[in-house]
């Protein structure tokens, strides 16, 4: 069998511009579209409710000085409740959208999404630049711009998607300094500073890997990389022991033992496998470099110029595994939130040689990929309306409640805290709870064993004949909004438990 080592394209003049314009619109639509639609879930409402206290105190709080906001039994707080289990970033970014176009779901979303889009258009140029190939910044970006686990992320109130951003504009910024170009270096001195106060283990995991690459494949450049690595360490690190100190140990005993660590590697590894990556993808790699080897110079992607990009990316997903698993206090799933455009260029990479052979051959594999990557639910979701059980809780309380009253509540009280004016005790955070209160809340699922002593605390001194029991026709889920694609609710349960409201009757 004949290949022809190019690229089969149709015969379509190239416009960057043009293409850029198509793929904002795009991205635009699978971002912004539906946007306000769910309600905010735990993690969501912590940064909105954090985001508040910035708007009215100039400084993060974790209390508004009537609920608190942590979910781990309050080790999150410093000197007056300010917040230290956070980089800040996150909190600024939200607070001004929320200050001046006033909070919902779509203005607390807004600044994510915007940076999620950023991405996307960052994707483009990086790939331009790391490869020297239009060709693949195309695929790459149109396989960002419709990947699910990055859609579900990008479009979260949390810190996911800035920090998606940040970590790639690092890199860009380092393929440019490579490249010999201007202002590369304090680009890249911003980016890793904007990353550590966005989520610090990623500025070492970003360090580390480009430290590593330009030791390797640019020796000649690797001293002045180090000045600047240093530089920005010199810049950062002093707020790890002052406003960002934590005893994290003390708080989660398991951190830095060698069984976390490697239990910790073992997860995110298959997080990868499952959720990012599905192992027929990889097997497409294992066919190309069979067919490979029957074709002189390859399929276009010899040389070191690949080489080395491929192994910036590959070090990364390595890197970010590594300091994740030893840094990281807990394997979350979310904190693979940086690899998510890596592993999508990666993917593209994959699929870039069966355009080598056929163009349809490519097209046919990118939408199958696509296909069993939940596209066609995710369309459904953003096309569609979604009821979950904050929406119910929060429209019902709002309709019912009276000034004054309290609500105890099992997971879920950080929404509560967000969307209605009642005194809500409960979660995870640890504070005392009371022996009584005006409506009780006990969710079906339990997350995790904070939220199993609450749930135990509030059947042992709830007096059922003092409450009635209401039934309000919204699905109890486990999760409101999951950013695990396949854990991930596209579409209102209609087969799960309802959610029960207990209100207080007698004294």
């Amino acid at each position: 069998m004949r290949f022809n080592p190019e690229i089969k394209l149709p015969q379509i003049k190239y416009s960057q511009s043009v293409f850029l314009v198509f793929l904002t619109i795009i991205a635009g639509f699978m971002l912004f579209s539906n946007l306000g639609n769910r309600y905010m879930w735990q993690d969501e409402a912590q940064t909105v409710l954090i985001a508040k206290t910035v708007t009215e105190r100039g400084l993060p709080y974790g209390t508004d000085g009537v609920n608190f906001f942590s979910q781990s039994n309050g080790v999150e707080y410093g000197e007056n409740y300010l917040w230290k289990w956070h980089p800040w970033m996150q909190f600024y970014i939200t607070a001004p959208f929320i200050k001046f176009l006033g909070f919902n779901n779509f203005t607390a979303r807004l600044p994510f999404a915007l940076f999620a889009l950023a991405t996307v258009l960052l994707c483009y140029f990086f790939v331009k630049e790391l490869f020297n190939s239009h060709r693949k910044a195309v695929l790459a970006s149109v396989i960002l711009v419709l990947y699910v686990p990055f859609l579900i992320m990008g479009r979260m109130s949390r810190y996911y998607s800035p920090e998606m951003f940040f970590c790639l504009l690092a890199l860009f910024a380092y393929v440019r300094f490579l490249n010999g170009k201007k202002f590369s270096l304090l680009l890249y001195f911003l980016s890793l500073t904007c990353i550590f106060h966005t989520l610090y283990v990623y500025f070492f995991a970003v360090m580390a890997v480009c430290l590593a690459h330009t030791s390797f494949f640019e020796r000649k450049k690797a001293a002045v990389l180090y000045g600047i690595s240093l530089a920005a360490i010199a810049l950062n690190a002093p707020f790890l022991f002052t406003i960002y100190s934590l005893d994290l140990t003390g708080a989660h005993p398991n951190l830095l033992k060698v069984s976390h660590i490697l239990e910790s590697a073992r997860m995110y590894t298959a997080y990868i496998d499952g959720e990012l990556m599905p192992w027929w993808l990889v097997a497409l790699i294992v066919v190309y470099f069979i067919v490979r080897k029957r074709v002189k110079n390859g399929l276009g992607t010899e040389g070191k110029q690949y080489i080395s990009g491929v192994s910036l990316l590959v070090g990364l997903v390595l890197s970010g595994i590594f300091f994740m698993s030893v840094l990281g206090h807990t394997p979350f799933y979310r904190n693979l939130a940086p690899l998510v455009p890596v592993m999508a260029i990666i993917t593209a990479l994959i699929l870039a040689p069966a355009f080598h052979i056929k163009f349809y051959l490519g097209i046919l594999l990118s939408f199958a990929y696509l296909i069993f990557g939940n596209l066609p639910m995710y369309l459904y979701e953003i096309t569609h309306n979604y009821d979950g059980p904050v929406e119910g809780m929060v429209k019902y309380l709002n309709e019912n409640e009276k000034p004054g009253q309290s609500v105890l509540i099992t997971y879920g009280d950080l929404p509560l805290k967000l969307y209605t004016k009642l005194n809500v005790k409960g979660g995870l955070t640890g504070e005392p709870l009371p022996d009584k209160a005006d409506w009780v809340i006990i969710r079906k699922h339990i997350m995790e064993e904070q939220d199993k002593k609450t749930a135990e605390y509030i059947r042992q001194k709830m007096d059922r004949n003092k409450y009635q029991m209401i039934t309000i026709d919204y699905p109890d889920n486990y999760d409101e909004n999951s950013e695990f694609p396949s854990r991930h609710l596209f579409w209102t349960d209609k087969e799960e438990d309802r959610v029960v409201i207990y209100k207080r009757i007698k004294p």
